[in-house]
């Protein structure tokens, strides 16, 4: 049998084989991250809910106050809406690249704004506002295991209102 090289258990190497076996390479498991990062977790299939779709638009607020100074910043808070619409709408369901890319963008702009947040404003403005934007992220989470489509949406969609919300009070509070 021929090894792809992929596997750490082939049968030629259970056969005692001499050959070395290939370990994974950085760019192996880089990809390997990003692919399970892209599978859906939709219990649903491909069903979309318009208002998640919407709500997207969020993301985009920071980018008003961004311009506004002249930040440059607000090409990411851009690209934010576009990866969020992308893959809670547009790839809602399937397995797509965006949901990577989405996640990645996220997390990095949230720790920006915690870490901007707790700078000009300390622990509490964060918990503040932490906790209704997480708590809509659980509850949604938790309608989604449920297999409740039209809960899910609902909170899924007031999660992008607290985020964009929380970043433009944290953004404006910084200036």
């Amino acid at each position: 049998m021929r090894s792809s090289g992929r596997s750490w258990g082939t049968l030629e190497h259970a056969a005692g084989s001499t050959k070395p076996l290939k370990r994974p390479t950085i760019m192996g498991k880089l990809m390997t991250l990003i692919n399970k990062a892209s599978q859906t977790n939709c219990p649903w299939g491909t069903q979309r809910s318009h208002l998640i779709g919407v709500s997207a638009v969020f993301y985009a607020f920071p980018a008003v106050l961004d311009l506004r100074d002249g930040s440059p910043r607000f090409v990411l808070w851009l690209l934010q809406a576009w990866a969020c619409f992308w893959s809670d709408y547009l790839d809602s369901g399937r397995f797509g690249y965006s949901h990577a890319f989405d996640k990645a963008l996220a997390s990095s702009l949230t720790l920006y704004v915690v870490a901007l947040a707790l700078a000009h404003r300390g622990p509490l403005f964060v918990v503040a506002l932490a906790l209704p934007t997480f708590g809509c992220y659980g509850l949604g989470t938790a309608a989604r295991k449920a297999g409740d489509f039209a809960r899910y949406a609902r909170w899924h969609a007031l999660w992008h209102l607290c985020g964009g919300c929380v970043a433009v009070l944290t953004l404006h509070s910084a200036r």
